[in-house]
């Protein structure tokens, strides 16, 4: 009868380390999205500074030989660093001036 009255306590036992364990990666998940955010900006301050060092060309939207020397330009400047699409992308139209900039929006 021993054996018994130990195997619910076991099985609740068991129960409990579940319940915590769900709890646990909770929080783990919170934690990776705090560090997340956090990793984001310290690579939008980076991404600002270094900006400021050297600087992408800007394009006005003037002839054909103004744009393919601009895109030549921008592709120089993405070979230096290690950008995804998205955020070549976000540069590349924070660079447009004048009538670029009419253009895009």
């Amino acid at each position: 009868m021993e054996n018994r009255e130990k195997t619910p306590t076991a099985k609740n036992g068991d129960d409990n380390a579940e319940s915590t364990k769900g709890h646990n990666e909770e929080e783990e998940g919170h934690l990776d999205n705090a560090f997340d955010q956090k990793r984001n900006k310290r690579q939008k301050k980076k991404l600002q500074g270094e900006l400021k060092k050297i600087k992408p060309s800007m394009f006005e939207g003037e002839s054909e030989e103004v744009v393919e020397a601009w895109m030549i330009d921008m592709g120089k400047y993405f070979q230096i660093y290690e950008y995804t699409k998205k955020l070549k992308a976000r540069i590349a139209i924070y660079e447009l001036r004048g009538k670029a900039t009419l253009w895009w929006e």
